[in-house]
């Protein structure tokens, strides 16, 4: 009686999404290859004109062995003092499978000759959203996040491919055409090198587009306008009309 209960609940009660229940991570990490192809194809861009990126691909075991088992120089030129890491081969169980990315190096007579590949491991989920890393049983939780910008009321954060970064607002005061002006001005720590001053600087974005363009360039590529730079006693609204210029 029992069973022919359950048989009759279980016909009506919808099957669980495959998707959830086996772990929504493990569907997540079945495109890591093309997604870490595509970071290495952003980065290309900004290799030297000489180096060319030509794709990522999937090891087989036999090349994974050897690359394993293949001589590592030491650091700090090893390789030329003939000085290596002794050979080791992991035998703890771990969840990862080795890729290797190609490039090769263009000459100026047109010819070109590929680079050593240089490989990587990646990880791989298994069902219920575990893998294992040194023997060590993990289990990955999966997170909300948007794919591009997200805004709260007084930040942005963007997950830009190379960086993460926080952009803030705060309000600065200056005089425009003989007012005085509060607006907003945004900032943030784009250049995010350890710095362990204990002074806080909150530098606005627009110095980084000064520091690497210039005060015209800047204002040229961003603001599409020419700007004309002087001291108080040439920059004068007799010589700029206010129909015509801006006076900062």
């Amino acid at each position: 009686m029992d069973q022919l209960i359950f048989d009759k609940v279980n016909n009506i009660i919808p099957d669980f999404n495959p998707e959830l229940a086996n772990g929504i991570a493990c569907s997540q990490v079945d495109g890591i290859v093309s997604y870490f192809d595509g970071l290495m194809h952003c980065i290309a861009e900004e290799f030297p004109t000489d180096v060319v990126y030509h794709g990522m691909r999937r090891c087989t075991p036999e090349e994974e062995f050897n690359f394993a088992m293949g001589k590592k120089p030491v650091a700090g030129n090893g390789e030329e003092n003939g000085r290596y890491k002794k050979l080791t081969y992991e035998i703890s169980k771990n969840d990862l499978f080795m890729v290797v990315s190609t490039f090769s190096k263009v000459y100026e007579d047109g010819t070109s000759v590929l680079l050593p590949p240089r490989p990587m491991y990646l990880p791989f989920c298994r069902d219920g959203a575990t893998l294992h890393l040194m023997s060590v049983l993990y289990h990955l939780s999966p997170i909300v996040a948007d794919k591009s910008i997200s805004a709260t009321v007084n930040s942005i954060f963007l997950p830009l491919y190379r960086a993460r970064i926080n952009l803030y607002r705060v309000t600065h005061h200056f005089i425009l055409d003989g007012q005085r002006l509060i607006v907003p001005v945004i900032w943030g720590n784009i250049y995010n090198k350890a710095d362990r001053k204990k002074v806080r600087i909150e530098t606005a974005s627009m110095l980084y587009l000064l520091s690497k363009y210039g005060l015209k360039e800047a204002f040229h590529r961003f603001a599409k306008c020419a700007i004309v730079s002087g001291s108080s006693s040439e920059i004068t609204m007799e010589h700029y009309p206010r129909n015509d210029w801006v006076i900062v």
